[in-house]
């Protein structure tokens, strides 16, 4: 899974939009991606999709519902998404009113979340990628099984611990 995190209007749907497409090029068969945006698309339909735009959007739609998003994560990250974009919302000023705040540190959670089981973390500053986790390399090997070694000898699955 590869997770983008970013202030708002960052590049984070641009980028996450090209690498989907960078990878449905070079597919010979009938292989279609399944986009869900939080601004427009209901919670629901992020189970299962393989691309998941707006991802605080989804998390303040559960919050209004009394969803109970650790739940609902869980049951996401059983068959995890291909890309996951997220806003960063808790950085600025705290919100007065109580339910903003509740909803900033739901979506810091959930980001937490979703960082310790990606494969892969970029953080979007003016429209250009920052790896937090893995490299452009890493990226495209798309295995999240992947043993190859780091600069201080861990292999992919120790990096994440």
């Amino acid at each position: 899974m590869i997770l983008i995190v970013g202030g708002r209007n960052q590049g984070k749907e641009a980028f996450a939009r090209q690498l989907l497409a960078d990878q449905e090029a070079g597919r010979t068969d009938s292989w279609l991606v399944s986009l869900v945006d939080g601004r427009t698309d209901s919670w629901v339909s992020a189970v299962g999709a393989r691309c998941i735009l707006n991802f605080h959007e989804m998390l303040r739609q559960m919050a209004a519902e009394g969803i109970n998003t650790d739940d609902f994560l869980r049951l996401l990250l059983r068959q995890p998404p291909q890309v996951i974009t997220m806003d960063e919302v808790g950085c600025g000023i705290v919100p007065v009113d109580a339910g903003e705040r509740r909803y900033r540190e739901l979506c810091g959670m959930a980001g937490q979340t979703l960082a310790a089981q990606a494969d892969t973390v970029i953080r979007m500053i003016c429209g250009i990628p920052t790896y937090i986790r893995g490299t452009p390399e890493t990226m495209c090997a798309g295995s999240s099984d992947s043993q190859e070694e780091n600069s201080d000898g861990q292999t992919g699955a120790n990096q994440r611990k």
